[in-house]
């Protein structure tokens, strides 16, 4: 029978292996990661090819924060051409962990209504961006394309057929 000393240093050394175990793997994610902020980082500093370098990795072996940022990287074209597909499919990828669809989408679009942010201020960039996470089921850009006045608001002009369409669909998915 094992006394109630020796019981007691068996718990204490096992929770001393968790708590080393468990801070041993926190420190082996923090390090493994490095490459993605330092990545993050030169995004930051404006050094894309270095960012873009340094994120892609992650971002293809399924890292979801990266796979936003590579998005962002082709939407906006920084130090590469824009390419709205590879964004969108970036995004789409990154999703999957995301309650909410369309919201990287929705984000570029208002980043295309603020001056001084990733880009120029650029409506047209900005109403494109709206329509692509409304049909990513993004519900802040449906509603939002279903109202031309608060999109007038926003400088936005939208053709009468879209904001009817978007109103139609937010009243069938209220039924």
């Amino acid at each position: 029978m094992i006394s109630n000393n020796k019981m007691i240093m068996v718990i204490l050394f096992i929770i001393f292996f968790i708590v080393v175990a468990w801070a041993s793997l926190r420190y082996w994610e923090y390090h493994k990661q490095a490459p993605l902020r330092a990545g993050i980082s030169a995004l930051k500093a404006g050094d894309y090819q270095v960012a873009i370098k340094n994120i892609r990795p992650f971002a293809q072996s399924g890292n979801s924060q990266a796979q936003e940022l590579l998005g962002t990287i082709y939407a906006f074209g920084l130090g590469i051409p824009k390419d709205t597909l590879q964004a969108r499919i970036w995004f789409r990828r990154a999703e999957c962990n995301h309650l909410t669809t369309g919201v990287s989408e929705y984000y570029v679009a208002l980043d295309y209504l603020d001056e001084g942010h990733l880009s120029p201020i650029d409506p047209s960039q900005a109403l494109n961006w709206l329509q692509y996470a409304a049909e990513a089921g993004n519900s802040d850009a449906q509603r939002l394309l279903s109202d031309p006045a608060k999109l007038a608001g926003m400088g936005l002009v939208v053709q009468a057929d879209i904001t009817n369409y978007w109103q139609r669909f937010i009243e069938s998915q209220q039924e």
